[in-house]
């Protein structure tokens, strides 16, 4: 009968590098939806430059309060935990978007 060697250890690269490497390319992915919708949003709705500003500025702000969050609960809870829970609650949210289409079912 034939044996299979155990595994030897994973490599960081697994366990650490390529899963923050796939976060990091969701959440830029993310960024960058927001850059390019906002062209036939405004066409759509009429908005002036001005506010397309406020709109992709009220984004980044928002943005920036969850990473803080985020930061202080890693610190709290462990990383690995708040990188589920952000990665599990980001997808829930992604595929609920599409039913918000319009303001009052926001």
């Amino acid at each position: 009968a034939s044996v299979v060697p155990p595994l030897g250890p994973i490599s960081p690269f697994l366990t650490v590098v390529l899963p923050t490497a796939l976060t990091l390319l969701l959440c830029n992915m993310d960024r960058i939806c927001l850059s390019v919708a906002i062209l036939p949003m405004s066409q759509e709705f009429g908005w002036h430059p001005s506010f397309q500003g406020v709109v992709q500025s009220a984004f980044l702000w928002g943005y920036m309060a969850t990473q803080l969050l985020g930061g202080t609960l890693a610190d709290r809870l462990g990383g690995k935990r708040v990188m589920a829970a952000g990665i599990f609650w980001f997808s829930i949210a992604s595929c609920l978007l599409p039913l918000a289409t319009s303001p009052p079912v926001v």
